[in-house]
């Protein structure tokens, strides 16, 4: 006799969003929230569930170096940083892509008939499309910016 659904809760400033495709805070824009589910019972009132989970420290241990120059990934640390060089862009048109992908997939559309279900959708270039949204990236992600990435050695010594 409940309904589930699911928000957005910002660890720094704890302001609660029920707009799930934000990455940062509308409120502090800090990149820390964390989605959470919202319990309705059947009065009508909404609790927020698993707000006490904490965030991840990893990576934490020394500052994030001045960017550099060059074409090279930049990571995202602000909203504003989309504007930058084209990622809106480029952020746009995976979202068109997808859409286009979603809709061709659509076993209720009558144009989709002659197509199968396992028949994929490909880019001019050749690359498979994805069905799910595309997201950005948030500062290094899952990676470790404080890990060596030296793998191999260079030459004899």
């Amino acid at each position: 006799q409940s309904v589930r659904l699911w928000g957005l809760l910002c660890r720094a400033c704890f302001h609660f969003c029920r707009d799930t495709t934000k990455v940062f805070c509308p409120k502090c824009g800090n990149a820390t929230v964390l989605r959470v589910p919202i319990h309705v019972d059947k009065d009508g009132k909404a609790t927020i569930l698993n707000a006490g989970r904490t965030i991840r420290k990893k990576g934490t241990v020394y500052s994030i170096p001045k960017p550099q120059g060059g074409r090279g990934w930049k990571p995202i640390f602000a909203e504003d940083e989309l504007m930058i060089g084209g990622r809106d862009k480029a952020l746009r048109h995976s979202q068109k892509l997808a859409d286009k992908e979603r809709a061709a997939r659509d076993p209720f559309n009558a144009d989709n008939g002659a197509k199968a279900w396992y028949q994929r959708g490909t880019t001019a270039t050749g690359k498979q499309l994805g069905l799910n949204a595309p997201r950005m990236q948030v500062g290094y992600g899952r990676a470790n910016p404080n890990a060596n990435n030296f793998k191999f050695k260079r030459g004899k010594k």
